[in-house]
């Protein structure tokens, strides 16, 4: 499954489609999610918006209360990669 730039405008739902996701994918199904953390790119394209954003760590934590395992994270195009898998 693949989801770019999406899931992080969902505010107080991304615990809730995290779930929904895990629902769906099969054993050891993966995701790559790609989305906007605070950094100095995020910040240069948002100005202070990017203070609102969901922090690494943060989204770290939502894929452990989700029962997803993080299998990789990267920079790209801006934003923050995850691969994460069930």
């Amino acid at each position: 499954m693949f989801n770019s730039y999406i899931i992080d405008h969902l505010d107080d739902l991304k615990f809730k489609a995290l779930k929904e996701i895990n629902l769906i994918l099969k054993p050891k199904g993966r995701m790559l999610m790609i989305v906007f953390t605070p950094n100095r790119t995020s910040f240069v394209i948002l100005n202070v918006l990017s203070f609102l954003l969901t922090s690494k760590k943060q989204w770290r934590k939502l894929f452990h209360k989700t029962n997803f395992r993080l299998i990789e994270e990267g920079e790209v195009n801006g934003g923050t990669c995850f691969l994460i898998e069930k």
